[in-house]
């Protein structure tokens, strides 16, 4: 979606902003929704190339339904502790 437009334009102040009142979902809800989008999309960088997701395998199990969102947390919490002893 900030391929398309910002925030602004679109008449927010964040992303997690536009979901919620677009959605009808509390802001927590709609900040989650975007982190997952951060870690599992495609990220746009200047030249109109991508860079693949910063979890491109919970992407790729999550698009052909072997995981589920639950799974990609749990994922996120073990790599965060795992930074610990490296």
């Amino acid at each position: 979606m900030e391929v398309r437009a910002t925030v602004q334009e679109i008449g927010g102040k964040s992303w997690a902003e536009i979901l919620a009142l677009r959605l009808g979902i509390s802001q927590s809800a709609a900040k989650a929704r975007v982190k997952d989008a951060e870690a599992l999309g495609p990220r746009p960088i200047i030249g109109g190339q991508t860079l693949d997701p910063v979890l491109p395998g919970c992407a790729a199990a999550l698009a052909g339904g072997a995981i589920n969102l639950g799974h990609v947390e749990v994922i996120r919490e073990v790599l965060l502790k795992a930074q610990r002893y490296t």
